[in-house]
């Protein structure tokens, strides 16, 4: 099964919603903190390089455009999903000491965070602030799995395969009482890359002190209905600079 068919093209229209809300709010906080024209962009762990595929077809200008993409079949997918944009600075990179530090204005990074333990956490931010140049900013934009959004999500999941990890009641209900599970189970995706496939387990908290930490975090933003604040919502969005 493809990855948009798991996201965007999701057969739950409430998931299809969410799952696209997520790159119209990425792009609008590009929109509000990319002042001057950027020559290099990244997306880092694309997935099906969906959101590249929009900001190409939204700004149409001449930037160079970085997919970061460690997985072999989710790589195929983002190149399957941008060959008919005909747009010849798109770069495809598998390995992400390819691209040169201090060259990226804007990295976006996607649902990813929460599919890392600590060390491979502890790695992308590294490379984060590798990459990108002293005025560049991190866009972040990760699911929030504790409190209420963790009560209505996991009565979802609970309806499409009760009983599993992210899917039983009792880790449901200590992420409703931010107290999320810790014994999350670990696999590799591709070689020598560990990830937590489940979303449950992600504390949102933990991942705000890291950043306040290596960072300057200059906005937070919750989505899709930023008004609600992050204790209703499903989704939450960083934007960072070097401190």
């Amino acid at each position: 099964m493809k990855y948009s068919e798991l996201t965007i093209n999701d057969p739950n229209f409430i998931k299809r919603f969410l799952q696209r809300y997520r790159f119209k709010t990425a792009i609008s906080l590009f929109d509000k903190y990319v002042a001057k024209k950027p020559k290099h962009i990244l997306d880092y762990g694309a997935g099906s390089a969906q959101l590249i595929k929009e900001l190409i077809e939204k700004i149409k200008q001449e930037n160079k455009y970085y997919v970061y993409e460690p997985t072999k079949y989710l790589m195929d997918e983002a190149k399957d999903n941008l060959v008919d944009l005909n747009y010849n600075e798109i770069h495809f990179f598998d390995n992400s000491n390819f691209i040169k530090s201090n060259e990226i204005d804007v990295l976006f990074c996607l649902e990813v965070f929460e599919h890392l333990p600590k060390e491979e956490i502890n790695n992308v931010i590294s490379d984060i602030k590798k990459l990108i140049t002293q005025d560049g900013i991190a866009i972040i934009g990760v699911p929030i799995e504790i409190g209420i959004p963790a009560l209505y999500k996991g009565i979802f999941r609970m309806t499409r395969r009760y009983g599993e990890y992210d899917a039983c009641i009792r880790n449901v209900v200590l992420s409703l009482l931010y107290s999320p599970p810790s014994n999350r189970p670990t696999r590799e995706i591709t070689d020598g890359f560990k990830y937590h496939r489940h979303h449950v387990g992600f504390d949102l908290r933990t991942l705000f002190d890291k950043f306040n930490k290596e960072f300057t975090i200059i906005d937070m933003r919750s989505s899709p209905f930023s008004f609600l604040g992050r204790f209703i919502n499903p989704e939450y969005y960083f934007v960072l600079k070097k401190s």
